[in-house]
């Protein structure tokens, strides 16, 4: 019982520690595409 609620413990905190990561990658590729379709127009109006 006592292992089972510190394995969870441990479990939650790699869970949480994986969505901080997800969201600051969606966050950079949010930044990127909008980046990448800057440069696109860019080049379309060239």
């Amino acid at each position: 019982e006592i292992y089972d609620k510190s394995m969870k413990k441990k479990i939650q905190a790699e869970v949480d520690k994986l969505s901080k990561q997800v969201k600051e990658l969606q966050k950079k590729s949010k930044e990127y595409y909008s980046k990448g379709e800057e440069e696109n127009d860019r080049k379309e109006n060239e």
